[in-house]
């Protein structure tokens, strides 16, 4: 896995495939589907939880899992806020990609 280091900017392939496996386990446990809105808000705060050192599969999966209910580094009163700035930044890039 990626160091330990806080705010991590990039992903490697090993990152990217171990969050999919997290994303898809936190889904199904919560009765997401895949492609909705909400797996994407879930894929933002793995990846965030992620980049803030959250990067162990069975820490970050624990994170969302751990008594049924997530556990994250987010201050509650910004999780409205780093929400729509992820959706925003995915938005982004969508629309600038080539269709």
């Amino acid at each position: 896995m990626s160091s330990d280091s806080q705010h991590q900017q990039h992903l490697t392939s090993a990152d990217m495939s171990m969050i999919s496996r997290v994303h898809a386990q936190v889904c199904v446990k919560n009765s997401i589907l895949a492609g909705s809105l909400d797996a994407g808000r879930v894929a933002a705060l793995l990846v965030r939880e992620f980049q803030y050192g959250v990067n162990h599969e069975a820490d970050l999966l624990a994170a969302f899992t751990a008594d049924g209910a997530f556990r994250l580094s987010v201050p509650v009163d910004r999780i409205d806020q780093f929400i729509s700035n992820a959706l925003d930044s995915v938005r982004s890039r969508d629309e600038a990609a080539p269709h």
